[in-house]
């Protein structure tokens, strides 16, 4: 049989790399200092809630239970995060513009605009009118984490505040009359910020009892307010401008210009008020991770008619709601967390890497692997793809250099990121494991002579002549006695480019090869690394394409980047073999 390059690259890999564009990519990334990557939502279309006139959605502390209400229509309710849904007919059809929930989702309160409050304590199964509440313009409402202290707002009226969920309400005159058009709430309900559309916010520490108009948030077209768990950090969105933060219950706010400007209509926030949610109408919806100082588009529920977002308490969970169109649910992925073991069955080439997927993120991982190189900038890369999630990985690394420390790390890829675990390192066995060079293998005598000699001529550079003869006595026959240090570097040389070479190895071959190749009409870069003077030792992306060059223009079949025995007879015939092997 005649083997073709193709066939002893087959034949001698263990695990075959392959450069797709999203490896090299990766690669890439890898080798840069390693940073934080944002974390993204991943959004469901429910659309076993039914395409209606959705106004407002509410969640439980955990995102398990949500209640959403349709402007002329029914109250709707899940208790398995949107997946299924239940039409809540006791309720009433009616003008429903905002519904708010207790922590645990037993307590729920919504507001009929033009009509009375309603209260549930059964998760939405049975409702009770609120009389008490009088008939007004409600627009919205909000609620201790208990469900016991509720607040609401009369669009051109006053704020109304409740003790005892709803069954009887004081009018908060102090706060006046306005077009009062949202209200958050602390969980303890102490602390209450409520906004006018076209005016200012206001903010209560007493239950709505006294309040203070903010002014240094501005007079603006303020549509909607949220608030963390303790109060103090808030987060407002004005229609047709940009978003506001505060982080000292509303004395003073930011203006986040990185949010934009648009036409923002809803906003949720965290109990620890970091993670942040908002909606704009026709557009995407987005998400802070860091209080609100910066915000990114989540683009895989596309720009729609977004009318209001809710979610869990940590943020993990957010779930909107479409006017004239559907439910959406979504769940926060994050990079995965990794950690990277000692690495194992250390050779003189070759190591085991160890590594570990401690969170996978709320995402599948797709890709896991192993960093690796002479310095902790890495050069390399095991790439693994698939479907993982936690557990420990192992992946076998290849093509080193004997007596050599690397760095390594392990990695992991979900849909939020990469993850790298602060670097570990190993170092090769000593070269003098290899087998001896009077092995009758021509490639095992090759290439431990070479590994020998090399290691002589950097001993002799040095200056280190004592430890240099130490180490040809072991080796007597590969060495004349008579030889310089020229002379060694020459017996290298000729001895070295004896085995296959592909993509991801590393070595002095490799760096003969690059010469060769730069030096014969096949360059691998006009500049920088792998340029003629700037050759390295690294088997990478340039040096197999140029082969590949080469291969082709001398009519070596296939002409795939790989250095075998038939690459080698060619350059043979073309009397190259002296200069390199």
């Amino acid at each position: 049989m005649i083997y073709t390059d193709a066939m002893y690259m087959m034949r001698n890999r263990a695990v075959e790399l392959r450069a797709s564009s999203a490896a090299l990519l990766l690669l890439v990334s890898l080798i840069l200092p390693i940073s934080a990557f944002a974390a993204t939502i991943t959004w469901t279309d429910q659309t076993a809630a039914g395409s209606r006139e959705w106004f407002a959605i509410t969640s439980s502390s955990d995102g398990t239970k949500l209640a959403a209400v349709v402007y002329g229509g029914d109250i709707y309710t899940s208790a398995d995060s949107g997946a299924t849904w239940t039409d809540r007919t006791t309720a009433g059809s009616r003008n429903w513009t905002s519904i708010t929930s207790s922590d645990d989702g037993t307590k729920l309160a919504a507001v009929d605009n033009g009509g009375y409050i309603y209260t549930s304590t059964d998760s939405g199964a049975t409702w009770t009118e609120q009389t008490a509440s009088g008939i007004w313009g409600w627009y919205d409402i909000a609620s201790s984490g208990d469900g016991t202290k509720l607040a609401a707002v009369d669009n051109g009226g006053y704020i109304y505040t409740s003790t005892d969920s709803g069954a009887t309400w004081t009018e908060q005159t102090a706060s006046g009359s306005g077009t009062w058009i949202s209200i958050a709430s602390s969980d303890d309900g102490t602390k209450l910020a409520a906004v006018i559309q076209g005016g200012d916010i206001y903010t209560s520490t007493d239950s709505g009892a006294t309040w203070t108009e903010q002014t240094n948030a501005g007079t603006r077209n303020w549509y909607s307010i949220t608030s963390s768990s303790d109060g103090t950090k808030l987060a407002a969105v004005v229609y047709n401008g940009l978003i506001y933060t505060s982080t000292d219950s509303g004395a003073t706010w930011t203006g986040q210009t990185n949010s934009g400007i648009k036409n923002w209509i809803s906003i949720t926030s965290s109990d620890d008020g970091t993670r942040l949610a908002a909606v704009a109408t026709v557009d995407y919806n987005y998400a802070s991770f860091d209080s609100g100082a910066t915000w990114a588009a989540q683009t895989s529920a596309g720009p729609r008619g977004w009318y209001s977002i809710t979610s869990s308490s940590d943020g993990a969970k957010v779930a909107g709601v479409v006017r004239s169109a559907d439910v959406w649910t979504g769940v926060l992925s994050t990079p995965p967390v990794v950690t990277t073991g000692a690495a194992s069955a250390i050779a003189s080439t070759s190591v085991t890497g160890n590594g570990t997927i401690t969170n996978a993120g709320n995402a599948v991982i797709t890709i896991r692997g192993f960093a690796y190189g002479t310095t902790t900038s890495y050069t390399a890369t095991t790439t693994e793809t698939g479907s993982f999630s936690t557990g420990a990985f192992t992946a076998s690394i290849s093509g080193l250099s004997c007596n050599t420390t690397y760095h390594y790390a392990a990695y992991a890829v979900n849909v939020a990121g990469t993850s790298t675990q602060p670097d570990a390192s190993f170092t090769t066995s000593d070269c003098s494991v290899i087998s001896d060079p009077t092995d009758s293998s021509s490639n095992s005598r090759s290439r431990s002579g070479s590994s020998i000699q090399s290691r002589v001529k950097n001993l002799m550079d040095m200056g280190n002549t004592a430890a240099a003869n130490a180490l040809k006595a072991q080796w007597p026959h590969l060495f004349d006695d008579s030889q310089t240090s020229s002379e060694v570097t020459a017996s290298a040389s000729n001895s070295m480019m004896v085995r296959d070479l592909e993509l991801g190895m590393t070595g002095d071959d490799v760096l003969a090869l690059q010469k060769l190749l730069n030096a014969n009409g096949a360059s691998l870069a006009a500049s920088g690394a792998g340029s003629a003077g700037s050759e390295t030792t690294y088997f990478g992306p340039l040096t197999q394409a140029a082969l590949a060059a080469y291969q082709k223009a001398h009519g070596i079949a296939p002409s795939a980047g790989y250095f075998g025995p038939i690459t080698r007879a060619q350059m043979s015939a073309a009397g190259l073999a002296g200069l390199w092997w």
